[in-house]
């Protein structure tokens, strides 16, 4: 885990943000009171160095976004430092602002500003500040913007993995699957050589770059001279495989599935909770993806993977220890339960949350045509979707604009048309 943010939720589960709680306590001060209120004359200045909140105090104070703009660009002009989490906390709600305004030009342009001016600042913690500042940079249909993000985090990508990985869900949830599926393939050496990873988080970054890989071939890059073979030895290359043979079974399984040359024949008994049940669920949940596609256009196919992984996880969550007949049932309570873990802490676990609900939603309408689940079972989760759904676009209130690709991707088309 890395640093938490001051604006963050607190780790205790108190609800109340990072700074207001066990913060203070660490730093052994009590929480000071709020300061004047700012004067008309912006040219204003704040002593850091004597540990004044009033600069912060008072930007909360801001209900307008153009205030909060000329605050924050006013606070860059000045001479005198500025601390990383003051930056944190003014720069994480300025870019919500602006962003549910649709004002991401403005946006680039204070982040830009604060790079040059502030640059030591920036630097500091950028992996959080380019992760605000990539989704405007989508919706602007940026690449450059999107390419220098990606090259700063090519540096030492192990280092800010957390960061690293929302900004690649980021990129393949609204279509940018080639953008990703490169910087996957720069790094990914230094990915599974780091000791700063935990083991599960390397398999799932090479399991991504397996999938991207094989999206890429079939339906992406399809004019490339590639042959299968040097496909299959590139994802070799990418894991410690023993068995070679038995690989690249797995691997021709893997295209003929999503190229829809295996036509698979499931029944809900193919599905019990246990390691065979859940094999199989793995290569029905390839023919997901293809069902995704077709039905929604290949720009989805990142999205499609993404609510692969996370719908997959609630049926792992949903069925541990119990004994039935098969994997597919459900449970309001219990996706309940899977989600509050992704709206508590950390904040940047909301994107798995949010991917999460609306991928539970598309596996069940999946099944239902399949034959392998009954229609009142797809109404329960269309239900338990609505009343979540409500409850999670509380929760993320004027940030939920950080989480439209499914508009943003429906408008993207529309204008190619």
């Amino acid at each position: 885990m890395k640093k938490v943010g001051r604006n963050e939720p607190c780790p205790c589960g108190s609800g109340k943000k990072y700074k207001r709680c066990c913060l203070r306590e660490r730093e052994g001060k009590s929480l000071p009171e709020r300061g004047s209120p700012i004067t008309d004359d912006k040219s204003f200045e704040v002593d850091f160095d004597k540990g004044d909140y009033s600069l912060i105090n008072e930007y909360e104070k801001l209900k307008n976004t153009d205030e909060k703009l000329e605050y924050v660009r006013n606070i860059l002009m000045q001479d005198n430092e500025l601390p990383t989490d003051f930056a944190l906390d003014m720069f994480s709600s300025l870019s919500d602002s602006l962003g549910s305004d649709g004002r991401h030009s403005q946006a680039v342009e204070t982040f830009k500003m604060f790079y040059e001016k502030k640059r030591e600042t920036y630097l500091d913690a950028f992996d959080f500040f380019d992760r605000m500042l990539l989704c405007h940079y989508i919706h602007l249909n940026d690449i450059s913007g999107i390419e220098a993000i990606l090259e700063r985090f090519d540096t030492e990508p192990d280092e800010h993995i957390d960061n690293y990985v929302e900004v690649l869900t980021a990129l393949e949830c609204y279509g940018h699957i080639d953008l990703a599926l490169s910087s996957y393939r720069r790094n990914w050496k230094k990915i599974v050589s780091s000791e700063n990873i935990m083991g599960w988080a390397i398999d799932d970054f090479i399991d991504k770059l397996y999938i991207l890989t094989f999206f890429e071939y079939l339906f992406i890059d399809t004019t490339s001279l590639k042959s299968k073979d040097a496909i299959f030895r590139q994802l070799l290359e990418y894991g410690e495989i023993k068995d070679q043979e038995e690989a690249v079974k797995e691997y021709q399984r893997t295209l003929d599935i999503l190229s829809g040359k295996e036509q698979l024949k499931w029944h809900a008994e193919d599905f019990p909770p246990h390691n065979t049940g859940f094999k199989n669920l793995n290569y029905l949940t390839l023919d997901f993806i293809r069902w995704f596609k077709d039905k929604y256009g290949i720009h989805m196919l990142g999205l499609a993977e993404n609510y692969r992984k996370e719908a997959s996880n609630y049926l792992y969550f949903l069925n541990r220890g119990k004994k039935s007949r098969s994997i597919f049932r459900f449970s309001h309570e219990k996706l309940d339960e899977f989600l509050t873990r992704f709206f508590r802490f950390p904040s940047f676990d909301k994107y798995h949350g949010v991917i999460a609900l609306e991928g539970v939603k598309e596996f069940f309408t999946f099944f239902d045509e399949y034959g392998l689940v009954k229609n009142d079972l797809v109404k329960e989760v269309e239900h338990s979707y609505r009343r979540l759904g409500k409850e999670i676009e509380r929760l993320l209130g004027i940030s939920a604009w950080r989480y439209s690709w499914r508009e943003f991707q429906k408008k993207a088309e529309k204008n190619k048309m």
